[in-house]
């Protein structure tokens, strides 16, 4: 889909929360595929806005030389495994049961980093934010971490709308100053959200 509509550069939450390797295969995915220029988001999975979670998420730690010998080991038994759908020897009930086994042992390892994963964006919502302070600490982190590693903000602030005069823009301001990709408007029904895409076009008439 992605090769057939190639104007597609991001998408969000393709998997459920819980789906880290899900999100990892897609990741890898999308290499292969020369399609390395669209972006995955994360946004649910950050709901509460607080800095904690997204380092739990996102800090992947080096792995020593003994757990790096233990993932090499487990990759290369988890490749050497027979196709799931191939059909059991004829009689071979003992085998079938020996192979359960071994698959059962080998499912037990799990990689400390198994849990953890960089998406190219963050999705942050505003509102739970007190300071700006608390936003440039979710930057913080992404500029501490190695290049290849770092994120983008995305801030969500439609939900400010209510309380936003028509010509308040300072989201825009503040997304072009923190070198977010994306600032969340979600559409143009309302006064306030078509002041702030203005407002972005008036950023990019002057280059």
């Amino acid at each position: 889909m992605l090769q057939d509509h190639p104007l597609v550069t991001y998408i969000e939450d393709p998997f459920a929360d819980s789906d880290i390797e899900g999100y990892k295969k897609f990741k890898e995915a999308l290499a292969e595929a020369n399609l390395g220029h669209v972006k995955i988001g994360m946004k649910h999975i950050f709901k509460d806005s607080t800095l904690v979670k997204v380092q739990e998420i996102t800090s992947i730690r080096p792995l020593t030389a003994i757990e790096e010998k233990a993932e090499q080991e487990h990759k290369d038994e988890v490749a050497s495994r027979p196709p799931t759908n191939e059909a059991p020897a004829k009689g071979g009930r003992g085998a079938a049961a020996a192979s359960n086994a071994a698959s059962s042992q080998m499912n037990t390892y799990k990689s400390p980093n198994a849990d953890k994963f960089i998406p190219s964006c963050v999705s942050i919502r505003t509102s739970p934010l007190s300071t700006i302070s608390d936003l440039f600490d979710f930057q913080r982190h992404s500029a501490s971490m190695s290049d290849d590693n770092r994120f983008s903000l995305i801030i969500d602030d439609q939900v400010n709308d209510e309380v936003q005069s028509d010509t308040d823009c300072s989201v825009v301001d503040l997304g072009i100053g923190l070198g977010c990709d994306y600032v969340l408007v979600k559409g143009c029904a309302k006064p306030e959200r078509i002041a702030k895409i203005h407002h972005y076009a008036s950023y990019t008439s002057r280059n």
